[in-house]
């Protein structure tokens, strides 16, 4: 019985802190870098590589998973385009832990999670990420972006 209440404290907190992360109130600016993150993965699980380079900054730099080095624009297109073949994003979702925006830079935390299918089967993809953001001509552009797979099953 001492046990089952235990889970149920658990339980009950982990609700409790869900909810409050995700329930979060975001400005108007934080919303305009929540809405660009969520646009470029929903170019990337569509494979619509050409809208997701045009909203990557030319400047861009990332550093992802177990990755040596950091690649560049040019890389990010070549990498994302192989894999983007062989792949098939079946559903998709953000949750943001937190977005900073100072003037045309923003930083936002987030939670990526997936269900892609390939030549092995399905699997379900959680990873975190940051991303940096510039904001030019009115548009926020995917400046840097770091981070990778936490799990996969």
């Amino acid at each position: 019985m001492k046990t089952l209440s235990t889970y149920l404290i658990i339980i009950l907190f982990t609700g409790v802190f869900v909810t409050k992360t995700s329930a979060q109130e975001w400005s108007r600016e934080q919303m305009e870098v929540l809405k660009a993150t969520q646009t470029l993965y929903e170019y990337w699980a569509n494979r619509n590589l050409e809208s997701y380079m045009s909203s990557t900054h030319k400047d861009f730099s990332g550093w992802f998973g177990n990755e040596p080095l950091p690649v560049n624009k040019n890389l990010l297109q070549k990498w994302e385009g192989f894999w983007l073949k062989d792949v098939k994003v079946l559903i998709w979702e953000i949750q943001p832990v937190s977005i900073t925006v100072s003037g045309d830079v923003a930083v936002i935390h987030h939670f990526l999670i997936t269900v892609r299918e390939d030549e092995k089967g399905k699997s379900t993809v959680s990873s975190k990420y940051t991303d940096v953001y510039k904001k030019e001509n009115g548009k926020w552009m995917n400046i840097a972006s770091c981070g990778g797979k936490i799990t996969e099953n």
